[in-house]
């Protein structure tokens, strides 16, 4: 029996993992847009691309995407690795709109106060992600659809496990 059969016989199952992926997507929201510690916003780096993820080049970790780079949109592009950082790839695409900026502003906000992130599920209704070469953009609220897309596999076959990596 195949994966895809036994987790269609599965339903609970198969819901179970698409929830725990959207939780994994939540706390990757969260620790690239409001910082990897309570104390300090997040310092670090990320990917953006300008062209569907054909290339992508690191920015300030402080960006909350889209952004105008060189008269150009730029995107957050979730970068992945296989064998051991032989090949890189832009996995998905990552987007936030104007009331989404605000929010993560808001979060970010409450950190340097001291406080710590709370996980606000509206946020979700407000970032979008694609696969490059996709068309439509889908909000990460829509867990099936969302989860199929957070679900990245190594190229040729998906014979290694994808690694997420930052710049």
């Amino acid at each position: 029996m195949g994966a895809r059969q036994y987790l269609n016989d599965h339903q609970a199952l198969s819901f179970g993992l698409a929830g725990g992926a959207l939780m994994l997507a939540i706390v990757l929201i969260l620790y690239q847009g409001a910082g990897s510690s309570p104390a300090a916003p997040f310092e670090g780096r990320e990917w953006l691309t300008v062209d569907d993820g054909k290339t992508f080049f690191a920015a300030d970790g402080m960006l909350l995407p889209p952004i105008l780079h060189e008269g150009m949109t730029a995107y957050r592009a979730n970068v992945f690795t296989c064998e051991g950082g032989k090949a890189q790839w832009v996995g998905y695409i990552e987007r936030y709109s104007e009331q989404g900026k605000a929010l993560m502003k808001e979060m970010r906000e409450e950190q340097k106060k001291g406080g710590l992130p709370q996980p606000v599920t509206e946020l979700l209704e407000h970032i979008e992600i694609k696969r490059p070469g996709d068309t439509v953009w889908v909000k990460q609220s829509n867990t099936e659809r969302a989860a199929q897309i957070l679900e990245v596999k190594c190229p040729h076959g998906g014979a290694h496990e994808a690694q997420y990596t930052l710049p």
